[in-house]
């Protein structure tokens, strides 16, 4: 990952400065019992392959490791588990798991990275949350942490939690309704999203009448607070908004009528801090509100929005037309090479790749007013192929020889398409790990 190299050519044998020590291991009946054990076991570089199965959640604190299925085809199952403290050129990769918030955190938290931070075929999602007051916690939270992408993933807020309860002053029973979590929670961060979904959980479901006050209110598909986000071809949706679930006597007894919970947005920047944000071919949309088994309810008014416009100083732009980019791109290597990998894009593109060891991203604009983006430590850009009429390409993408003596190597892949005309567009990007 974070290697030193030199190269005579994009091809041509690499050969790494100093020593280094990466090491594949395995979590299973034959290695680690558990992705803790093997990340506290690892040092910087190493691979660990996880065996199917389903483990408890895990941290890791500025080590540079890849940690991914052993095999994509099988089902990883991970707690709530968090990377945090990562310094500049450092790189944590994570492929193929599906993390699951069974309490109040966040399925994955990302925490004070300067590091890099890749996230490839992922799944996140927050069970309903069970502590006080039971609101739902994110798929994903991202707070102060500059370099992350994250790639054909889904980010899923957990349900707010429902009920009765009884008030202390022995008064009047007030519902239970708290609000579902975002998908995607942004504190201070520069993200990137390729092809992925990000759904708010549902707020819970009331079972008393609220007293003043609406049921809960649906998580946001995304929510962003004082960031960069970078999205390219994702869909952000909403969750719904909290219901009523009365007995057939509170419905018809009852003198006091029920505001319906909001649906969430499907990206909102309504924070006092200002963002910014790129769109290339989204997806969004607002929630639900919730539903009632009572005819005597009304829907809150106003309802939710499929995009929230934030405070003076938010910019919001489209770049790169109507048409997403993509790549397909295995996570392991295990001896091929070279690998089978697949683009969408527009007809008559031509897609090159830039393979690096440091994947440290510089967001910048070209004189088309674009995203760009340069890569530290980056081989010569690699041709790839032409994107045909139906908008796709399949083509092989080799990569460079081992260095002698290496037992495994993290390449840093980034694509990106430039029309005929010469307008470039950003693409996907991929961390591939080579295993002998």
């Amino acid at each position: 990952m974070a290697r030193r190299f030199v190269s005579a050519g994009l091809l041509a044998a690499v050969s790494w400065v100093g020593e280094a020590r990466a090491d594949v291991l395995h979590v299973g009946a034959a290695g680690f019992p558990s992705p803790q054990a093997a990340i506290d076991a690892a040092v910087d570089g190493d691979v660990i392959l996880i065996e199917p199965g389903t483990y408890a959640g895990f941290t890791v604190t500025n080590k540079e490791l890849f940690v991914a299925a052993a095999d994509s085809a099988t089902v990883v199952h991970v707690g709530a588990s968090s990377v945090t403290g990562l310094v500049v050129g450092k790189t944590v990769a994570l492929a193929d798991l599906q993390f699951v918030s069974q309490s109040s955190a966040a399925a994955l938290s990302l925490t004070t990275n300067a590091g890099a931070v890749r996230l490839q075929r992922c799944s996140l999602r927050s069970d309903p949350a069970t502590g006080n007051p039971g609101v739902g916690a994110p798929g994903l939270d991202v707070r102060a942490s500059t370099n992350v992408i994250a790639g054909d993933c889904s980010f899923v807020g957990g349900n707010g939690r429902g009920g009765a309860a009884s008030s202390p002053s022995g008064g009047q029973p007030l519902g239970l309704s708290a609000p579902g979590g975002d998908g995607v929670t942004l504190t201070q961060a520069r993200v990137a999203l390729h092809r992925s979904t990000a759904l708010g959980g549902s707020a819970g479901t009331a079972m008393a009448w609220m007293v003043n006050g609406p049921t809960g209110q649906g998580g946001k598909g995304l929510g962003c607070a004082g960031s960069f986000l970078f999205s390219n071809g994702v869909s952000m949706t909403g969750g719904r908004g909290g219901g009523l679930s009365l007995s057939n006597a509170a419905c018809t007894q009852s003198s006091n009528f029920q505001d319906m919970g909001r649906g969430g947005h499907g990206v909102s920047f309504a924070s006092n801090l200002p963002s910014e944000a790129w769109f290339i071919a989204p997806q969004l949309n607002g929630g639900d509100y919730g539903p009632s088994n009572c005819p005597y309810t009304f829907e809150e008014q106003p309802g939710s929005s499929d995009f929230v416009r934030g405070p003076l100083g938010t910019i919001l732009r489209r770049t790169g037309g109507a048409s997403a980019r993509q790549m397909s791109i295995p996570s392991l290597a295990p001896g091929t090479n070279p690998l089978a990998t697949s683009f969408v894009g527009a007809a008559g593109e031509l897609v090159h790749v830039v393979l690096s060891v440091a994947p440290e991203f510089l967001w910048t604009q070209n004189q088309a007013g674009l995203l760009g983006v340069s890569l530290a430590s980056a081989l010569p850009p690699q041709f790839v192929g032409i994107v045909d009429v139906g908008g796709t390409l399949s083509a092989p993408l080799a990569l460079p020889a081992l260095p002698l003596g290496a037992t495994d190597a993290v390449w840093h892949v980034q694509s990106y398409f430039t029309s005929p005309s010469g307008a470039v567009r950003l693409g996907p990007s991929a961390c591939v790990a080579q295993i002998p």
